[in-house]
């Protein structure tokens, strides 16, 4: 029976290629990252793998990748690529924002604005919220926002004073005035304005207060309120406020806004703010912001 020679039928592997080994044609060998495949026989030593005649590269290696896993250690890092490949920014202490540097760097920069929340404070049945230590040299005005806020007691207006040091200032060094509109919910009432009571430079009492007519002592009819503090760091002047309170009275059929301002006749630095129900306890929710000028 005649004997027909098919050659190789399938590719052998060869190993790393070696100059001192002759190759025939389906050799495969490994050099230099890549892999070749030997296309024409030839003897030891003659011909590398570079050479297109007698090789042909089948596979290459790409560009290493990098080990995400020993980069990013800690829970929160960020992983990004510079000029030089992958690298690990750490989470910050605190909050800031992702800042773009030279060199495709990025880096983590301190919040900056010219309006910025500084702090929040709620009140549950309490006799109400402080925010003190928030006060910066960034910032020269200051606004306090409330909403929800309702009286847990009968007959309670809301007061405020100031901290120095980190307690209540309950001296007599506040003045101020107020005045307040109001209206029934009735088509039969017409919208008023009225007077209330006022301290005047001569008769301080121990806090700002908003004697108006007692705000709701039920949750689903709450008030907001505003704050505004100006310069309160210096130690040279005395400190200003406004506010603005807008509410329902315990009265169902009446609503009504209450306006004032008042001078804190002390020249010291305040390090922060109380504001308080004068006759008992309330709930309601607060949020300070620094602003610059």
């Amino acid at each position: 029976m005649a004997t027909v020679n098919l050659g190789r039928i399938k590719p052998i592997f060869k190993g790393a290629y070696s100059g001192s080994t002759a190759y025939v044609v389906d050799d495969i060998v490994t050099h230099g990252n890549e892999t070749f495949i030997c296309i024409q026989a030839h003897g030891a030593g003659a011909q590398a793998t570079s050479q297109t005649a007698y090789w042909t590269k089948l596979a290459a290696k790409g560009t290493d990748g990098t080990d995400v896993g020993t980069t990013i250690t800690t829970q929160g890092d960020i992983l990004y690529r510079d000029g030089s490949g992958l690298q690990r920014l750490a989470k910050p202490a605190s909050d800031m924002y992702l800042k773009n540097t030279s060199a495709g760097a990025v880096s983590w920069s301190a919040l900056s604005s010219d309006y910025v929340k500084l702090g929040q404070a709620n009140a549950s049945n309490a006799s109400g919220v402080t925010f003190d230590g928030l006060f910066a040299s960034d910032y020269k005005m200051y606004k306090i926002y409330g909403y929800d806020i309702y009286s847990n007691v009968s007959g309670n207006d809301l007061q405020m004073r100031v901290q120095t040091d980190g307690s209540a200032d309950t001296g007599s060094n506040y003045v101020n005035t107020n005045w307040y509109t109001y209206t029934d919910t009735t088509p039969s009432h017409n919208i008023a304005t009225q007077n209330s009571s006022s301290n005047d430079m001569n008769s301080p009492a121990n806090a700002w207060k908003i004697n108006v007519d007692n705000f709701s002592n039920v949750s689903t009819r709450p008030s907001f309120f505003e704050m505004t503090i100006a310069d309160p760091q210096t130690d040279s002047k005395y400190k200003m406020a406004t506010w603005n309170h807008i509410f329902h009275g315990e009265n169902v059929d009446i609503m009504q806004q209450g306006q004032g301002f008042g001078l804190w006749k002390s020249a010291n630095d305040i390090s922060g703010i109380q504001i308080q129900g004068q006759a008992g306890n309330i709930t309601g929710n607060f949020t300070m912001y620094g602003i610059k000028v």
